[in-house]
């Protein structure tokens, strides 16, 4: 008897944990789908005043976190949260010279991390709109930095030929 019960969780777990890794994979598929999907979009689409993306990455981080507050064996609170966040980079002009090639203190160079959070079901649509919020914001001002860039060189050679 004792066995046939083992024999029942076991094969619940297993069924259980398959089920968990199915699910896993699932929604890594959705995400690298939209991933891809974006990514294909911003570098055949976006483009301000001629300039277009030089180079795009994205990344998408996966938390869960979980507490737990016992005292002599009793549970007193538990808390859990999962969140996914983005990591966007956007670079505008060439190889040899981008909006990053200067540190430049006249440049106003801002990054928007903010925005439209990236949801934490399979929510395709979902995860390409808050990618392509970031990148529309990050890319816009690459190409201000670009810009401001090369009107600094401009004025360097300027002031170099007097």
């Amino acid at each position: 008897m004792m066995n046939m019960r083992f024999l029942k969780y076991t094969i619940f777990y297993f069924l259980f944990v398959g089920l968990l890794a199915a699910t896993h994979a699932q929604s890594e598929d959705v995400i690298m789908k939209a991933m891809t999907d974006e990514l294909d979009r911003s570098m055949n689409k976006l483009e301000v005043d001629s300039i277009k993306p030089l180079y795009i990455s994205y990344g998408i981080n996966e938390n869960y976190q979980a507490s737990v507050s016992a005292t002599l064996g009793a549970i007193l609170t538990s808390n859990s949260n999962s969140t996914r966040t983005k990591n966007v980079r956007v670079m505008t002009g060439t190889y040899n010279f981008n909006d990053e090639s200067l540190d430049n203190p006249y440049t106003e160079q801002q990054f928007n991390f903010g925005g439209w959070s990236v949801p934490l079901g399979d929510d395709y649509y979902g995860i390409r709109g808050a990618l392509w919020e970031s990148t529309d914001n990050i890319f816009r001002s690459a190409v201000k930095s670009y810009q401001h860039h090369l009107e600094y060189l401009e004025s360097y050679d300027s002031t170099k030929d007097d």
